[in-house]
């Protein structure tokens, strides 16, 4: 699949995956590899992020809810999980555990005022931007979750409970660098610069609502953060050499 460089709406998590473009999640590949073990966890973040955007249709469409809890670690495991899959092609396939997880933490979006209010928001979901970021001739891609009048939003499920633990962790994470990435990419496509927030919702407990707005401070370590490693990926592409 090929898209023009712009703005492109409609566009499936599973078609925009394939796109030969560079996104933050192929930087931060590039650099640590890849993580088999956070395939269930980004499975349940996918899963939320269309019941909440999409909605409930789209999540019964793209997903199938497991009637057992399967464990990918014992051969048992692994052949219901495949039967399921060709029972059901073109699915995803949940644990109930996890579909139980999404529902929690949906219905916590949708009861926290300011959450909901976005939310509901009749903006643009899901958006595919594709071009070049300023100083740099590879193309980028980026999905931004929601395009809100003022600023980019981002919907992320977190394993702490409290927000100033999520902020802490932020740095770790990467995420300030995903805000500058998205934020720098969507002006260098439409001429338009946005603020960035990420609307966040726990895991765990009575899955907490944080609504983060991310400061031009934090924004700008994130942008230096992703300039660096997206220099050395450009070079590497022209020579070979990743040091």
């Amino acid at each position: 699949m090929k898209l023009e460089k712009g703005v492109h709406n409609g566009i499936l998590d599973t078609d925009y995956r394939e796109l030969p473009h560079v996104s933050k999640s192929d930087l931060d590949k590039w650099v640590k590899g890849d993580d088999d073990k956070k395939g269930r966890h980004l499975l349940v973040g996918t899963a939320l992020h269309t019941a909440v955007l999409e909605g409930g249709d789209k999540y019964r469409e793209l997903y199938h809810v497991a009637d057992v809890n399967f464990k990918l670690n014992t051969n048992v495991g692994k052949q219901t999980h495949i039967d399921l899959v060709v029972d059901n092609p073109g699915k995803l396939i949940l644990r109930p555990q996890e579909h139980e997880l999404v529902i929690d933490m949906a219905r916590a979006l949708k009861a926290h005022p300011e959450a909901a209010a976005i939310l509901e928001a009749d903006r643009p979901v899901e958006q595919t931007i594709i071009g070049t970021l300023p100083d740099f001739t590879v193309t980028s891609k980026c999905r931004i979750d929601k395009v809100c009048a003022g600023f980019l939003m981002d919907v992320k499920t977190s394993g702490y409970m409290c927000e100033s633990d999520f902020i802490n962790a932020m740095i770790d994470y990467g995420y300030h660098a995903q805000a500058a990435y998205y934020t720098d990419l969507y002006e260098a496509v439409t001429g338009d610069r946005k603020r960035f927030r990420f609307l966040c919702v726990s895991k765990g407990g009575d899955n907490s609502v944080w609504i983060i707005d991310i400061s031009n401070q934090l924004l700008a370590a994130g942008r230096a953060y992703y300039r660096s490693i997206l220099t050395l990926y450009e070079r590497y592409e022209t020579t070979g050499d990743k040091s």
